[in-house]
């Protein structure tokens, strides 16, 4: 009897274990459009993974809950944006959907951005607002950033995903480049630990996530200039939810600098003002969420996605030419150059640079489009609005209209530098008595120091590279300098918000050497500021740029180091060594000091995984 008790208990524990498991980690799954086999050995590490998220049915239903609430929102930006949607579970392993969330590497919020690199991509991070915490707009910026990488490296979504930890540098010498275009790939035990846990957390929540949330989510995009007093009076939402899930905010009123996406919490309670939610872009009532009144000109605006050749855009992404604006061109992939592009049409080099607008020294870039037959006049597109980093020639590029023709129906004597939120005329010529005009003014007027002679005044201003307005629709104000009278360089009703900033050269250090670095695949701004230990606003100052300019491969950057920097950072590379304690792991101490498994392993020439209490390893 007490056998038989024993073996029906047994059974009776086996049978409750098969009912309770959990999901289960495939041989084969896919991955944004790339199909994975999933050898053994990777297959029971992320199994382990997966079980370590479900184990706990309280703490996974809350993660679920949040996916619930939130995706919404990342779905249709990661569509809008054109990128996999899968991308989306990223956000689970990066901050489990905490919008404050900090790593021990002072990253934050939802996608985890180092402050540089959230500059980098169009965030404000700063005393007053980190858009790090603000889940529309840090979600197309992480969007932007692993499209960046994707298009300009690697054509490999896995290897993106790889970089989002490492950076593009790192992937690259861990060597992902050479997966560029796979479509097919092998997870083994030697995948790097970062893609093997984010597929843990696909297998673990994507089953989950059927069914409505606890909580939905609204955007509301007339907040400048408000507090939350005067929303939650509007909204009816209290002051004390919106500060929850709104914590990018962190002290004041939303500031008039851009539109910021508030994020309501959606309950019978909540009384949503008309057209809170930020409108298609051809919506006749509201820009990007500011109301149409006070233009000169009801602006259409067509979307991106009902362009007829964005839907050639996977040909051109694999080098195939198609069609933009009823030209044939091609994307440039990396490793293109201006002849091979011009071969593809049978052309000369001169006439495909004169097609593309080009000089002989301008440079072929990776994702960008190039046209095999001379660009067209217009476009049926109507109008544009400038983003951060576009020029006219990406513009023109863009649209398949010359470079020529843009200045022309835009009133433009000059290539000058845009500013965001322009509205650009792509049909038509805009008309003499309608401004200039901007969906986001910006930029408030600066007053600029110049000489009292009136007569110099737009040499001095052009000399510190302050744009002009290209036509009566621009100004800025002009202090002189003794009397700080004002001088009527420019019609009263004229715009400041197309003047920039003066930028004041950053003085090198004392005795510091001029340096000349060339940059390396991989790089980045924020890269080279670290190994020369020097401050990323110098950088940028010596060379002319701002944050949200790219660098490219081979580009030449001058930088200045002084003896001092060169000692300190020798002293900073010394060696470094860490005593192993009970029940450290490779992976927990590679976390502490900010280097991989692998790194770790190779500094101190380990094959193994085994650790012993008391053995010193060199962490650097």
């Amino acid at each position: 009897m007490n056998a038989f008790l024993r073996i029906f208990c047994v059974v009776l524990i086996t049978v409750n274990s098969v009912w309770s498991q959990g999901p289960q980690v495939p041989a084969r799954m896919d991955f944004a459009g790339i199909s994975l086999r999933i050898k053994d050995d990777a297959r029971r590490e992320i199994q382990a993974d997966v079980d370590a998220l479900t184990k706990n049915p309280r703490y996974f239903n809350i993660h679920v809950q949040r996916a619930r609430t939130y995706f919404p929102i990342i779905e249709r930006i990661f569509a809008e944006e054109n990128l996999p949607v899968d991308f989306k579970y990223l956000v689970l392993q990066e901050s489990a959907l905490v919008a404050d969330a900090v790593s021990s590497s002072d990253a934050v919020g939802f996608w985890q951005f180092k402050d540089f690199t959230a500059k980098e991509m169009g965030l404000r991070v700063d005393k007053q607002v980190d858009e790090r915490m603000n889940i529309v707009s840090s979600s197309r910026a992480a969007a932007r950033y692993l499209k960046k990488n994707n298009e300009r490296y690697f054509d490999n979504w896995l290897v993106s995903l790889q970089a989002y930890q490492m950076g593009p540098g790192g992937a690259i010498k861990a060597g992902g480049e050479k997966y560029k275009g796979h479509k097919s790939m092998t997870i083994d035990r030697k995948t790097y630990w970062y893609v093997k846990k984010f597929l843990a957390y696909k297998v673990a929540y994507e089953n989950a996530l059927n069914g409505p949330a606890d909580i939905s989510l609204a955007e509301y995009w007339k907040g400048n200039n408000k507090s939350w007093s005067d929303i939650s009076k509007e909204t009816g939402v209290t002051t004390a939810e919106l500060e929850n899930y709104n914590k990018w905010l962190r002290k004041g009123k939303i500031p008039t600098d851009k539109s910021y996406a508030v994020v309501l919490p959606v309950t019978s309670a909540v009384r949503l003002p008309m057209d809170q939610g930020e409108p298609s872009i051809g919506s006749n009532r509201t820009l990007n969420g500011v109301p149409k009144k006070g233009y000169a000109v009801d602006y259409e605006f067509t979307p991106e996605s009902a362009f007829p050749e964005y839907k050639n855009m996977n040909e051109a992404r694999l080098g195939k030419i198609t069609t933009i604006n009823g030209r044939p061109a091609v994307m440039a992939r990396p490793g293109d150059r201006a002849a091979s592009l011009a071969s593809k049409g049978d052309l000369s080099l001169q006439r495909f640079l004169k097609y593309n607008d080009m000089d002989i020294q301008d440079r072929i870039e990776p994702g960008q489009i190039y046209y095999l037959k001379k660009k067209k006049s217009k476009q049926e597109a109507v109008h544009h609005v400038v983003k951060d980093g576009e020029t006219m020639w990406s513009i023109s590029q863009k649209y398949g209209i010359r470079k020529s023709q843009l200045l022309t129906r835009n009133r433009m004597r000059k290539d000058a530098p845009l500013k965001p939120g322009r509205i650009l005329w792509l049909r038509s010529i805009r008309p003499a008595n309608v401004p200039a005009e901007f969906i986001h003014p910006e930029v408030p007027k600066v007053p600029v120091i110049v000489k009292k002679d009136a007569t110099r005044a737009r040499e001095n201003i052009a000399e510190q590279n302050v744009e002009f307005a290209d036509d009566e629709s621009g100004s800025i104000e002009i202090l002189t300098k003794e009397s700080g009278e004002e001088i009527p360089a420019w019609p009263e009703s004229t715009r400041a918000e197309e003047a920039s900033p003066v930028k004041v050269a950053s003085v090198p250090p004392a005795g510091a050497k001029e340096k000349i670095h060339v940059v390396k695949p991989g790089e980045t701004l924020y890269s080279i500021s670290r190994n020369y230990s020097v401050k990323i606003d110098d950088l940028l100052e010596w060379n002319g740029l701002s944050i949200t300019d790219p660098i490219s491969i081979d580009q030449k950057l001058k930088l200045y180091q002084s003896e001092e920097t060169v000692t300190e950072k020798k002293t900073e590379n010394a060696e470094i060594y860490y005593t192993v304690q009970q029940g450290d792991t490779f992976y927990s101490i590679s976390r502490r000091y900010n280097l991989t498994v692998k790194e770790l392993k190779e500094l101190n020439s380990k094959t193994d995984d085994i650790l012993k209490p008391g053995e010193r390893l060199k962490v650097r």
